[in-house]
């Protein structure tokens, strides 16, 4: 399914927020689209999507760069993003069309607004009208070389009967096999974290 409001943008505009620490940089983007310079080359889907590094697909949305600054290397599969939202079910609730996968062009899923929060960035994403749900992602810098996130969701809907069973995936889409370790907080026997 198409939305009007999902579409294509010169890389030169650049929509994208930057998140910055000591020795990373990332950009954080919507799920506009973004059209890549015209290069002497064989093109990976057609004339109007050019295969570069940095080019981010529509539909997607989350880290679509993240490298280091010694390296200039980007870590996350071109097209794609890192943490864009997958799937969301609440059961007892039709499912919204947010799940559609994005490929070749098709846009998925409903708007998300990106906007500047402090030094990083938070996407959110409108209210869906089956599940009347809010989400949002946000992220921030940690010194010296990660970023913290943080997700939340608010449903407007009840299951007509409860207590329902809740589902989300966020891929990380990594580009190679390099030695990348994600870090995330577990909780230990005694309840805290670590």
């Amino acid at each position: 399914m198409r939305y009007n409001e999902l579409r294509y943008v010169a890389e030169s505009d650049d929509p994208s927020v930057t998140i910055e620490t000591k020795e990373l940089i990332g950009k954080v983007i919507d799920n506009t689209g973004l059209l890549a310079p015209s290069v002497e080359s064989t093109s990976y889907f057609n004339s109007s999507h050019r295969f570069t590094p940095f080019v981010h697909h529509l539909g997607y949305h989350g880290i679509r760069t993240l490298y280091k600054r010694s390296e200039r290397r980007n870590l996350v599969v071109p097209f794609v993003s890192w943490l864009n939202l997958q799937t969301v079910n609440l059961e007892g609730i039709d499912p919204d069309p947010v799940d559609e996968r994005a490929f070749a062009g098709t846009g998925r899923g409903w708007p998300v607004r990106l906007e500047r929060a402090g030094k990083g960035a938070i996407l959110r994403l409108e209210t869906l009208p089956s599940m009347q749900m809010h989400y949002s992602l946000e992220l921030q810098p940690a010194e010296p070389d990660g970023i913290d996130f943080s997700i939340r969701f608010e449903f407007g809907r009840r299951p007509e009967s409860g207590p329902a069973r809740f589902h989300a995936a966020w891929p990380c889409y990594v580009n190679g096999y390099d030695d990348v370790r994600l870090f995330y907080p577990r909780r230990d026997s005694s309840g805290g974290w670590n």
